[in-house]
């Protein structure tokens, strides 16, 4: 009665999150780990699933993006459908829609594959000119290589764009603007 399920996740694969009272969390997990033990169920942590999902390009709302990103500069231009009649927020698209000078979530990479740039670094041009963030960043088992997303200037948002990160110990390193997230 109190328990919820959905077919949710971050990691692009095929997921379920179930919220159950407190006292009942050890009760559901024995027995879902008891049921489903032939069926491959495999649990996995937070950690795993911020890196599957940016292993997917998938963006944390209020992590990838803040209170001035729009649909189009994540990378959600073609979910916004301005040809319907009207729906709740629709003059901001449209507005949206006609203007180019947004910043941009990108896919990032950096050229040495060993280097993780912390999040929040800063993506910079010249002596002191900030153009962009690192906004998450991971070193991938998967990949054996970082992976991050970042929003970057309208200029430096084309693929193979060469951006310069600065990072916090005041290095300097190159990385590439990835065809996609």
């Amino acid at each position: 009665d109190d328990c919820f399920m959905w077919r949710i996740g971050f990691t692009g694969e095929l997921s379920y999150e179930i919220h159950a009272p407190a006292g009942y969390g050890l009760h559901v997990w024995e027995s879902l780990m008891d049921v489903g033990g032939d069926l491959g169920i495999r649990p996995f942590g937070v950690e795993a699933q911020r890196m599957l999902r940016l292993e997917k390009g998938h963006l944390i709302v209020g992590q990838d993006t803040d209170g001035l990103t729009r649909a189009y500069g994540a990378g959600l231009g073609p979910l916004v459908k301005l040809d319907k009649d009207d729906f709740a927020g629709k003059p901001e698209l449209a507005w949206q829609s006609e203007r180019d000078d947004y910043y941009r979530l990108v896919g990032l990479q950096p050229h040495d594959g060993s280097v993780v740039p912390p999040e929040a670094s800063q993506i910079v041009e010249g002596e002191k000119e900030i153009v962009g963030r690192v906004t998450s960043s991971r070193m991938s088992p998967t990949l054996g290589r970082s992976i991050c997303l970042g929003l970057v200037a309208p200029h430096l948002a084309e693929p193979g764009t060469r951006v310069t990160v600065h990072l916090p110990d005041g290095e300097r390193i190159p990385a590439g603007v990835m065809e996609h997230h």
